[in-house]
């Protein structure tokens, strides 16, 4: 076992540093992707009438747009509204919540930046519900185009580096 952990440990030292950078391209993609997945989320919703005066909202949460991560209902919903949340620092951030009989039910479970959005669909969803011409609501939040280019950016750089090494390694 020693003699193992030894000959490891030296192939590693004997390879001019392509492990390490192999090991921080792999690193580089891995945080990648991890932001994106805590980041890079959306939520679509679609609401419909099921009696009179009563809304009902499916909402499905998304990476990156396109990919179902889960898929929940809001029953009973009567208003929407635009939810802040002060930092220490003054700055605030804000979500969307739908206002029912059983209480508060939020979009999302984070809270960001940019308060116009949120209140353009605040003002859809309030405006569906106070309206009895529009039998269905279906909305798809958009990615901002900065998530996808981190995304592919550290995705690209890291794999890349790998893959330098690598052909460096084996050539």
């Amino acid at each position: 076992m020693k003699k193992t952990w030894e000959n490891t440990l030296y192939w590693i030292a004997s390879r001019d540093a392509s492990f390490f950078q192999i090991l921080i391209g792999y690193m580089i993609a891995l945080v990648g992707l991890v932001i994106t997945f805590y980041f890079a989320r959306s939520a679509d919703f679609h609401c419909t009438r099921v009696e009179a005066g009563e809304i009902r909202c499916s909402i499905t949460h998304k990476l990156l747009g396109f990919q179902p991560l889960s898929k929940s209902w809001v029953e009973h919903v009567q208003m929407a509204e635009v939810e802040q949340n002060s930092g220490s620092d003054g700055n605030s951030t804000y979500r969307v919540v739908f206002v029912t009989h059983n209480g508060r039910v939020s979009l999302t479970s984070y809270f960001s930046s940019d308060y116009s959005p949120k209140a353009d669909l605040v003002s859809q969803v309030n405006n569906f519900i106070d309206s009895d011409q529009q039998p269905v609501l279906e909305v798809q939040e958009k990615i901002e185009w900065w998530k996808w280019l981190f995304f592919f950016g550290f995705t690209s750089l890291g794999v890349g580096m790998i893959l330098l090494t690598l052909k460096k390694f084996l050539s």
